[in-house]
């Protein structure tokens, strides 16, 4: 037997009893973290539901919501199209390289998925108002409890449904 072998030997041994000694405080951190991570999860979802609550239970805002979704994605859309318009401009002029019209289409691009991304959450918070009560038992399934039908939080901004009225 070469040396690699006894040397495999004496350090397998230690680093066994070492992994045997950790092993119940990896399993203890790990549950801390998971545990940590389900509260936070939970706490989501219960925010979120109570702001989809919210615009169920009055059309107002949630009409005032999806106005503020508009506006913000008009808003987005604009910005976006001026500086791409600008780059390509300056390009064009400057007789520049491919590499700034490039530019020009990556921001046009990176533009639209921001704009996708705005009008998303929009849909989805849309079909979770539609469908309240499915979207309620869903959520009731995954907590694990009931949770009440009276709306508790006031709308803040436009994450909420709008201005607070």
């Amino acid at each position: 037997m070469d040396t690699s072998f006894w040397i495999g030997l004496v350090l397998a041994v230690p680093l066994a009893v070492v992994g045997n000694l950790l092993t119940p405080r990896a399993q203890k951190w790990l549950s801390r973290r998971s545990t940590v991570r389900l509260d936070k999860r939970r706490q989501v979802l219960r925010k979120e539901f109570e702001r989809v609550q919210l615009l169920a239970a009055d059309s107002a805002k949630f009409n005032a919501y999806l106005l503020t979704v508009v506006v913000a994605a008009t808003f987005v859309g604009s910005v976006v199209a001026v500086c791409s318009g600008a780059i390509a401009a300056i390009a064009y002029v400057s007789n520049s390289d491919r590499l700034l019209f490039a530019f020009s289409q990556f921001t046009a691009i990176f533009g639209g998925i921001f704009i996708a991304s705005i009008c998303q959450e929009a849909i989805r918070t849309s079909a979770r108002v539609r469908d309240f009560a499915d979207y309620k038992s869903s959520i009731e399934s995954e907590l694990g409890g009931t949770l009440d039908a009276q709306p508790s939080l006031q709308a803040d901004g436009p994450a909420s449904g709008g201005p607070a009225a």
